[in-house]
């Protein structure tokens, strides 16, 4: 009789395969790209696509990013780090939606490494509202050509719709005009009185002031003087 005999190389080997697939993704690290805010329409802010950690270092990467709501905002341009070789923005800029690749051929973002620049983004604000900046990871890899699979921490953009003043422009205040010389008033142009006719000894009857004395006559006195000095 042909004892049966229990192999123990399938577990063996799935220990192994569950290994292999442990080893070829580092997924600790966490990938954002912030919250910004744009004061109004027209007026533009910079967000920074950042890596947290790289725990054995950077190789290269490939992110989509893209606006949520295009009529709210939209990416100007896209400026990369010093570590940064081989860059590429596609399509071309400007737009809502973009895919971003780098690599470091010269290993700068070495193991270890923290708050790591992947790119800076110009976002210029279209219309009021608030819309997500959200990120999509094609492909990143580590030194050691490992396959890093970082959280995605997308972010919000909030737009302002703020009106601008004539004065806040830089154009001159709205002149005040001046009061009327019949208009009623307490300044010291005016004063409320209607200025009367010599000898007519009338004033404003809303000020209550006196009436205005009567400037004598250019001929008054003058025939008196006259016969004086005939009579002389």
């Amino acid at each position: 009789m042909r004892s049966r005999k229990c192999s123990s190389v399938p577990w063996a080997a799935g220990i192994l395969v569950a290994l292999v697939f442990l080893g070829q993704g580092v997924s600790a690290a966490v990938i954002s790209i912030g919250n910004g805010e744009i004061m109004g329409r027209g007026e533009s802010t910079s967000l920074d696509l950042t890596l947290d950690a790289a725990p054995t270092g950077l190789a290269g990467y490939s992110i989509n990013v893209t606006i949520g709501d295009p009529s709210i905002a939209r990416i100007t341009n896209v400026t990369f780090p010093e570590w940064a070789s081989l860059t590429d923005v596609t399509p071309s800029l400007p737009g809502s939606a973009f895919r971003l690749k780098a690599t470091d051929p010269n290993s700068q973002v070495q193991e270890g490494a923290t708050n790591i620049t992947l790119a800076t983004l110009l976002i210029q604000g279209l219309g009021e509202g608030e819309t997500p900046v959200i990120l999509t990871l094609n492909l990143m890899n580590d030194e050691n050509d490992n396959v890093i699979r970082p959280s995605l921490l997308p972010g919000m953009l909030s737009v302002h719709d703020q009106g601008i003043s004539s004065s806040a422009a830089g154009a001159p205040p709205p002149l005040t005009p001046l009061p009327s010389l019949t208009e009623g008033g307490t300044g010291e142009t005016g004063g409320g009185i209607t200025p009367s006719l010599p000898g007519s000894g009338a004033s404003s009857p809303e000020s209550g002031s006196p009436p205005l004395t009567s400037l004598p006559s250019l001929t008054e006195g003058v025939s008196d003087d006259l016969f004086a000095i005939s009579a002389a």
